[in-house]
């Protein structure tokens, strides 16, 4: 595979496939390994139908080869569940999910490796379903299996404490959360070294957890997970934007109102660059920005913020959705301080 070189590879694995499909009629595997691979590429490159016609189509080879129980079968249900997940289709992924883990159960036996991929991705699905009971029982699973099929060293056993320490804290809190995202972090920087772009997520998730408890430390964690994204995905990334918005919300909690100011506005330009004035995203951001500046007295340049992310939120998400009560209750509560006087 030509690493970097998307096209080429692309072409590689598009001529891979066809020639399979000619010269190998009675080696369908190889011919889905094929379109399983090309998928992949496909998915590198952001282009996720083409990248699900691929895996269905290595599927429905296996299908039709008498395969679909097989341990390869079960990779192709693997890769079309997280793609279906990628796109919100969470009851679609959960069907792709349990047929794998079924096959590799049944083929590979309950404690392999590729049974633990599958538990892992339910409770990656689970998290997304706001199901931190039934993620942390599926993380738990994976864990126990990777650490004996593994290693406890492995990169992957690692991945699965932090996803572990995501559950727990929905479920738990933050107390419970915090000593998961320290044990994740270790493994992962004696897996893969301090630097890796892999580690912005756990550092992320503790540096949330540590937030109220020592925001000192959050600071330096937060620092760390912007210097791994802008370097990994350039300081235009809307991922950076998100890192930005969270150390303003750090700053303004710790009342330092200029370096708040300075995060949620580098945060709200990436932002609006990426999706434009009307994102959900860029309401919060202009929301916590807005906010900032109700608070400093600065009544003029607040409440166009205040407005304009309520109006977002109200036509993204309705009236009667909590954040949208949320965001109006904010609006009038600054148009009234604009009348009646400074804040105190």
């Amino acid at each position: 595979m030509l690493k970097g070189d998307l096209p080429a590879s692309t072409r590689l694995c598009t001529e891979a496939a066809a020639e399979a499909g000619s010269s190998a009629r009675n080696l369908p595997a190889a011919q889905s390994q094929a379109f399983d691979n090309l998928g992949d590429l496909w998915v590198d490159k952001g282009q996720l139908a083409e990248a699900e016609a691929s895996y269905r189509r290595s599927l429905a080879l296996l299908e039709r080869a008498a395969l679909k129980d097989s341990p390869q079968a079960a990779d192709s249900l693997e890769r079309l569940g997280s793609l279906a997940l990628q796109t919100g289709k969470q009851a679609e992924a959960r069907d792709f999910f349990e047929r794998s883990l079924a096959i590799r159960e049944a083929k590979l036996g309950p404690q392999s490796a590729q049974t633990a991929n599958s538990l892992h991705s339910l409770g990656l699905l689970s998290v997304s379903q706001n199901k931190p009971d039934v993620a942390e029982a599926y993380f738990r699973r994976a864990l126990a299996i990777r650490e004996k099929a593994l290693s406890p060293k492995d990169p992957l056993t690692g991945r699965t404490v932090a996803n572990l320490a995501v559950a727990v804290q929905a479920g738990k809190g933050w107390a419970a959360a915090e000593p998961l995202y320290r044990q994740a972090l270790a493994m992962q920087e004696a897996a893969i070294g301090p630097d890796e772009f892999s580690l912005a997520e756990t550092v992320e998730g503790l540096a949330r957890v540590t937030a109220n408890r020592s925001p000192a430390e959050a600071e330096v964690l937060w620092r760390r997970a912007l210097l791994l994204k802008e370097k990994r995905l350039g300081p235009e990334h809307p991922a950076v934007a998100t890192v930005l918005n969270e150390m303003g919300l750090l700053y303004f909690n710790a009342k330092a109102n200029g370096p708040a100011a300075e995060m949620f506005r580098r945060s709200l330009t990436i932002r609006q660059k990426s999706f434009g004035l009307n994102d959900l995203q860029v309401a919060e951001i202009t929301n916590n920005l807005g906010t900032l500046l109700y608070v400093e007295n600065k009544f003029g340049e607040a409440l166009p913020l205040l407005q304009h992310s309520a109006a977002i939120t109200y036509v993204a998400l309705g009236a009667d959705h909590q954040v949208t009560k949320n965001r109006w209750n904010n609006l009038s509560r600054a148009m009234a301080a604009a009348v009646t006087g400074p804040v105190r």
